[in-house]
C-alpha cells in the first residue's frame, strides 16, 4: 500500500500525496489507515487511483475496534473517498455512509492453484478464445527487458489508444508509468505471437 501510494504520488506530480495515520487503541492494538490526500480538492482517499482499500493491522481486532475505525473515518475525516475492500470483514457495513453505492469486483480462489479453475471453466467466448490462443502458439510471460517494455508502450499501447479513439477511458502518460516498474509489486505481462508483442497489461500485486 505504501509503495502504491508513493508511485501514484510520483505519477500525479504530487497532486496525490501519502498521508498515512496510525491508530493506537486503548488496549494497545494498532491499525494503519493508508490515507492519501488529493491536493486539487483536499479530499482524503484511502487508496490512490480509486482502487479499494481499508485499514491494515497485524493484530486480531474485533467489532468494537471496527466501529471505532469506521467512526473515525466517517465522522472525523472531512471529504473522504473510500472504496471498501471486499475482503475486509466489516460487521456493520451500513454504518459507513448513507451515500454508499455498490461496486463490483471479481476474484478467483487460488488456494489449490489455477489448474482446477481452468478445468472447470464453462464453455463460453472467453474459454474458446483462451484455448484457441494456446493452440495457436500465443506465449504469455512477464517482460524480460527494456526493449520489450518499450515496444509494448510505444507500439502496442499507442495503437490501442488510436483504435479506441473517444472510447478510451484513462489514457496513461507512458513515461511516468515506467516508474512503476521499479517495484517488484508491479509487473508488465505480455502476450507474444510469432515472437511479436500483441497485447499486454500492467498488473499489481499485494
Amino acid at each position: 500500500s505504501r509503495d502504491w501510494a508513493e508511485k501514484w504520488s510520483v505519477y500525479t506530480e504530487r497532486n496525490i500525496c501519502p498521508d498515512a495515520r496510525m491508530v493506537v487503541f486503548s488496549d494497545g492494538k494498532t491499525a494503519l489507515i493508508p490515507f492519501s490526500v488529493r491536493k486539487r480538492d483536499n479530499k482524503n482517499i484511502l487508496s490512490a487511483a480509486m482502487t479499494y482499500a481499508g485499514w491494515m493491522t497485524a493484530d486480531n481486532i474485533g467489532e468494537a475496534h471496527e466501529d471505532l475505525l469506521i467512526d473515525y473515518l466517517t465522522r472525523k475525516t472531512a471529504h473522504l473517498f473510500w472504496v471498501v475492500n471486499p475482503f475486509q470483514k466489516i460487521s456493520l457495513i451500513d454504518k459507513i455512509s448513507a451515500k454508499a453505492v455498490t461496486c463490483e469486483t471479481h476474484a478467483l480462489n487460488l488456494t489449490n492453484g489455477f489448474e482446477p479453475i481452468y478445468r472447470t471453466w464453462k464453455k463460453g467466448s472467453v474459454d474458446r478464445k483462451a484455448r484457441k490462443a494456446l493452440k495457436s502458439g500465443v506465449e504469455v510471460r512477464t517482460a524480460s527487458c527494456t526493449e520489450e517494455r518499450d515496444e509494448f508502450y510505444d507500439v502496442v499501447y499507442q495503437d490501442s489508444i488510436e483504435r479506441w479513439g473517444d472510447n478510451a477511458g484513462m489514457v496513461f502518460d507512458i513515461e511516468k508509468v515506467k516508474a512503476f516498474e521499479e517495484t517488484p509489486h508491479i509487473r508488465l505481462w505480455l502476450a507474444f505471437y510469432e515472437r511479436k508483442i500483441i497485447a499486454g497489461g500492467v498488473l499489481s500485486y499485494g
